[in-house]
């Protein structure tokens, strides 16, 4: 299967129907009314002054809750960490129905993740390349 850039992925994501369940708008929506805030509340949520992180203005949110605008991969993580769900489920790579439905035996996924989008491309390729390396040598060693 063919990996599509980033920039890709939301202009497809822009043209889904935001009431559709595979919408950011949509799921965005679902996650804040069943924490049972309003959007100045999740706004708030989205600082992090540890990192030095303003919040996500209400104004912005409202693009995204309306379906008129998709928050980049740094926002929707934000906005998952806020709203209590998975990343990947708030950007519609998992299916709807693994709302809180745990994915990875570790929590230590999101510090990966962190540390990974804070390298420039070159060590990006490198980690890749190596946890493939990993995958591979596991992979032989479970089967063997």
């Amino acid at each position: 299967m063919k990996k599509k850039n980033p920039r890709t992925l939301m202009i497809e994501q822009e043209n889904r129907n935001p009431y559709s369940k595979d919408s950011v708008a949509f799921r965005l929506n679902y996650a804040i009314k069943k924490m049972r805030y309003n959007a100045r509340e999740v706004s708030a949520l989205t600082e992090d002054k540890a990192k030095g992180l303003k919040a996500i203005h209400p104004a912005t949110l409202s693009l995204y809750i309306n379906g008129k605008s998709v928050p980049g991969y740094a926002y929707l993580r934000r906005l998952a960490h806020a709203l209590k769900v998975d990343p990947s489920w708030l950007s519609c790579d998992l299916p709807f129905e693994m709302i809180n439905k745990p994915r990875h035996a570790s929590g230590d996924i999101n510090d990966l993740i962190d540390v990974y989008t804070r390298l420039d491309v070159t060590w990006q390729r490198c980690i890749l390349a190596t946890a493939k390396m990993i995958l591979i040598a596991q992979q032989s060693v479970d089967n063997g």
